[in-house]
């Protein structure tokens, strides 16, 4: 590891680099730069982007908000971030069995393009970087140092995973043996569909999840 006393400083020197702007991302560098930490995150997307899964939050996740950003669902909402709510919800299997919940607490529906951005932006005010378009593609360990596809080099005292299910840091520390073995079971295809209302007789105004498998 290069230190800051050996008189070799590097280029893009940072306290925590941050691999990932999603919401986690975001998070920890808002809190890190709020705390006066030298932070970078870096996505291999440019900002805002379109993103399946996650747009469904519950009680629990506007606690964290509102704790972590002293903010409030009123804020949210009057930033349009909150889209829909729901006060129940619906569970089946493929047999036809289903099950149909009312929730104490509702939950509260985003779209992630415009939610990402919103925490980046909440990151960057508090004082983070962000480069945008670059892919890390290779990790070294001992020198504290990502390297990106545009040829960047990026050094922390900690790089911070926070790019997804199909993280590209934990493989690459798979890989080079520094945890187990890459985790890729269990994963499933992802499929998002715009229908309008208008269009689709007998649309549910809640959360529906139905297990059972497909067969080809």
């Amino acid at each position: 590891m290069i230190t800051e006393s050996d008189g070799r400083r590097p280029k893009n020197n940072y306290d925590v680099v941050i691999i990932g702007a999603g919401p986690a991302g975001s998070t920890a560098a808002y809190i890190l730069a709020s705390n006066g930490f030298k932070v970078l995150i870096v996505d291999k997307s440019a900002f805002p982007r379109d993103k399946l899964c996650g747009g469904l939050l519950t009680l629990k996740s506007i606690q964290l908000l509102e704790e972590i950003f002293s903010t409030t669902l009123d804020m949210l909402r009057s930033s349009q971030l909150i889209t829909f709510q729901s006060w129940s919800y619906k569970v089946g299997n493929s047999t036809g069995a289903s099950v149909n919940r009312r929730l104490n607490y509702p939950f509260h529906f985003v779209r992630r393009k415009d939610y990402d951005q919103y925490w980046l932006n909440m990151a960057r005010a508090a004082g983070a970087e962000f480069k945008a378009g670059e892919a890390v593609v290779t990790l070294d360990p001992l020198r504290n140092q990502a390297t990106t596809d545009k040829g960047q080099q990026y050094f922390g005292k900690v790089i911070l995973g926070a790019d997804g299910a199909l993280s590209r840091i934990r493989h690459l520390l798979s890989v080079k043996g520094f945890i187990e073995t890459d985790w890729k079971s269990g994963l499933a295809a992802t499929l998002e569909v715009h229908v309008p209302s208008h269009r689709f007789t007998g649309l549910l105004h809640h959360p529906a999840i139905y297990f059972g498998k497909l067969e080809v």
